[in-house]
């Protein structure tokens, strides 16, 4: 959306898009920029494309060829070492590593050695260009000139060779070498499984297939060649450490053997379980009778000589009998308060029932005591139990330290002793495993499917390019139509019009073509039901209505700058506004005088310019034009002081006269800001009207020239949007109008019945030539000259 002036400001500040274009979703907006900005975009799209070509055509064949690695992750083997073979495992952390080695130096090193590539031709120019001393480098040679040997590592017991690349110093041919060949290499892991593609980008194809199987094949030698070096480093540890772990074996059984002879202990730790068990069987009983004796000696301090309430203890109240006594004294005491309530206190059934209470109440004492008695002999037994079992674990104990003590010393003796000796039979199984891998290699990996020679490029992608460059000026033609729509600052729409010039939009007048531009003077006349016309009379009823209430009923036409259609605003509109009321129009721009040129009048020679300087009555300035009730005073022969005669006070008093003698005057006057007499005669009439054309004056300039009315307190009547094109507004702006249903709905039924006879006619003629065979598909048919005009 572009930035325009908000006419509520003092013209500085900028307000960020048209009223339609906020009331439009963002999408639809952009959609619309875009298109009034189609050229651009077809046409950087074209380049785009033609680009594209071009760079596809010029661009050298590139071929890539792929080979197919299998890496194992559990690979098949002889014997298991993997213990001494750190980095081997067959997680996903094993794969990630396998193909990243595949990519490293060592690798890249073997494939130019073993094909020479400092003397390959796609390599050669390269190696020898960038040689000290202008030399051509030589493949596999040393930093002296001499062939490198690669250093040989014997497996022990074996007649396997291992070949370290670890040892040969590389030269500065090789290292650039190693750079290209880098570049077009790319190692490709397939997702989901263990398989790695192998790629090689090159001009050559049959070098491209060679290069990929290669750097698979140099692979698998280069991690067999690892695995195997780091075999050989682990044997020969192994060795050393198995020789010192037999002789700490033999050291700690002898010593094992002496203390058992010393403590005269046997080879069985029976005896010495067997007391442990006892000792815990003992403990076990004693933390019983603890628990036993607490819970005991709590019952007894609650029911205690001198404790109060022990009759009411938990434990005495737990007894049974007491429970049965308690339930008897209930009884006794609800016979009692029975009789006591029935009889009086000689009644021999009170005397019973009293008794009866006594009895039960002693009863009831005698429990108690009886339970007293019974917690204080379970107190004394568990103190008993407690004490002999004490007694019995401090003996138990001392005859088992004794025993624990020797037994102890033998173990750790024992312990030591089994400790080395299965520390020495790891080591020997292991020193035999890998005796046995040196003889035994297998792959970690191997090549499942060979590169060949591809017959097709792979770049450049013709398709791709085209498409790129083609989206690459797509892109640059969107962002020049946005700029394009941020910095059009010129009005396109009519809901625009009052948005941003705060000013009501009296008529919309469309855009003419070349036919009515030259009578365009009396369209309202000579075509009074076009859509022009229309809007035109539209425009003379809001006028005449906005002039009702006044004194005066003058109204001065003017506009920004020139061309912009002032002079036939002013022309049409009094010729619509003479149907009904007395009108006469002023031609008052003296610099360009134009309604002479629009309406045919007599004396064109004769107007405002003789009157001014009183060179002609007024009465003959006045000129009627021919076949209407309208009245002009034309320019006249502007020469000499015309300029200065038209002064404000004089063309004050001039309108005042014509405003006595009319019901309208309209005065057009010169643009505003291109001359200072359009100010003047402006602010001469009752009311001014701008003129200004949709899409091609500036918004701030409009705003200027309201602004300086507005300065001057000329009463501004409202905006005629001139030229406007209805069809370019409603497709890129969203502007909804009437424009398209005019013609349909302003014509007749006798208009729209010609014209269907018109195309019947038309369709007739049409298949009389295709019968006559004056008519063939794919060239042009000339219509009779009998064929009315559409």
């Amino acid at each position: 959306m572009r930035s325009i002036h908000d006419p509520r400001t003092d013209g500085g500040a900028l307000r960020q898009g048209t009223f339609i274009e906020q009331a439009t979703p963002a999408l639809v907006g952009l959609w619309r920029v875009l298109g009034r900005s189609w050229y651009w975009l077809a046409g950087l799209t074209a380049l785009g494309l033609a680009l594209g070509w071009v760079f596809g055509q010029m661009a050298t064949p590139l071929y890539q060829a792929t080979a197919t690695v299998l890496i194992e992750a559990a690979r098949s083997k002889v014997v298991s070492i993997e213990e001494v073979s750190p980095g081997l495992s067959s997680d996903r952390e094993h794969y990630r590593t396998q193909t990243q080695f595949m990519k490293s130096r060592e690798v890249a090193l073997r494939v130019i050695r073993d094909l020479n590539l400092v003397s390959h031709p796609a390599f050669a120019e390269l190696a020898a260009g960038k040689t000290k001393g202008g030399q051509e480098g030589t493949g596999g040679s040393g930093a002296d000139g001499a062939p490198a040997t690669p250093a040989v590592i014997e497996a022990p017991g074996s007649s396997y060779t291992v070949r370290s690349e670890r040892s040969v110093a590389t030269i500065p041919a090789e290292e650039r070498v190693l750079a290209q060949l880098m570049a077009g290499l790319t190692i490709e892991p397939i997702r989901q499984s263990q398989l790695v593609l192998v790629k090689f980008t090159s001009e050559d194809p049959v070098l491209a297939a060679r290069i990929a199987n290669r750097v698979a094949e140099s692979f698998i030698q280069a991690e067999m060649d690892m695995r195997l070096q780091v075999t050989i480093a682990a044997n020969a540890w192994l060795a050393e450490r198995v020789a010192e772990l037999k002789t700490n074996v033999d050291i700690s059984e002898r010593a094992l053997a002496e203390s058992r002879e010393a403590a005269n202990l046997l080879e069985s730790r029976g005896n010495v379980v067997g007391a442990g068990l006892q000792t815990e069987n003992v403990n076990q009983r004693l933390a019983e009778a603890r628990v036993r004796r607490a819970e005991a000696e709590q019952a007894y301090q609650q029911v205690r000589p001198g404790v109060a309430g022990r009759e009411n203890a938990p434990a005495i109240i737990a007894s049974a009998g007491v429970q049965r006594a308690r339930d008897a004294v209930a009884d006794a005491q609800a016979r009692f308060s029975d009789a006591s309530s029935r009889f009086g206190s000689q009644h021999p059934e009170y005397r019973a029932s009293e008794l009866a209470l006594a009895n039960a109440r002693s009863y009831l004492n005698q429990q108690v005591e009886s339970a007293i008695a019974s917690i204080n002999k379970d107190y004394q037994l568990a103190m008993a139990t407690e004490v002999a079992l004490q007694r019995t674990v401090d003996q138990t104990r001392k005859s088992a330290l004794s025993d624990n003590r020797k037994e102890a010393q033998v173990a750790i003796l024992q312990q030591e002793a089994e400790t080395n000796r299965q520390i020495y039979q790891t080591f020997l199984s292991r020193l035999k495993e890998t005796a046995a891998a040196g003889d035994v290699q297998t792959p970690q990996a191997r090549l499942v499917d060979s590169a060949v020679a591809p017959t097709t490029p792979v770049s450049p992608r013709k398709v791709l390019l085209l498409a790129g460059f083609g989206l690459v000026g797509l892109l640059l033609g969107s962002v020049i139509a946005i700029f394009r729509a941020q910095t059009d600052t010129k009005i396109r729409s009519i809901e625009e019009v009052e948005a941003t010039l705060g000013e009501p939009v009296i008529t919309t007048l469309p855009l003419l073509d070349r036919r009515q531009q030259r009578h365009r003077g009396l369209l309202v006349v000579g075509e009074p039901r076009t859509f022009f016309s229309e809007m035109m009379r539209m425009g003379a009823a809001s006028v005449q209505f906005s002039l009702l209430d006044g004194e005066r009923r003058s109204v001065a036409i003017t506009s920004t700058v020139a061309s912009e259609g002032k002079s036939t605003v002013a022309a049409n509109l009094a010729l619509s506004l003479s149907r009904t009321n007395r009108v006469i129009l002023i031609d008052g721009d003296l610099y360009r005088p134009n309604v002479h040129r629009l309406l045919p009048v007599d004396h064109p020679d004769r107007g405002l310019a003789q009157v001014l300087l009183g060179d002609v009555p007024l009465r003959d300035a006045i000129q009627r034009v021919s076949g209407t009730q309208l009245e002009v005073i034309p320019a006249g022969a502007v020469h000499g002081n015309a300029f200065s005669a038209a002064t404000p006070s004089r063309m004050r008093r001039l309108v005042k006269m014509l405003e006595a003698k009319y019901d309208i005057v309209i005065l057009d006057a010169p643009p505003i800001e291109v001359v200072s007499d359009g100010l003047m005669m402006s602010t001469a009439c009752a009311g001014a009207i701008l003129v200004t054309r949709s899409g091609t004056t500036p918004i701030m300039l409009v705003q200027r020239s309201l602004k300086r009315l507005r300065r001057l307190n000329a009463r501004i009547l409202g905006i005629v949007l001139n030229g406007h094109d209805y069809l370019s507004a409603e497709r890129f702006y969203g502007e909804k109008s009437s424009y398209r249903d005019y013609e349909s709905y302003a014509r007749g039924p006798d208009e729209r019945d010609n014209e269907a006879a018109t195309l019947a006619e038309r369709s007739k003629a049409m298949l009389e030539r295709l019968g006559a065979g004056r008519y063939l598909p794919g060239r042009s048919s000339k219509v009779s000259e009998s064929t009315p005009p559409r």
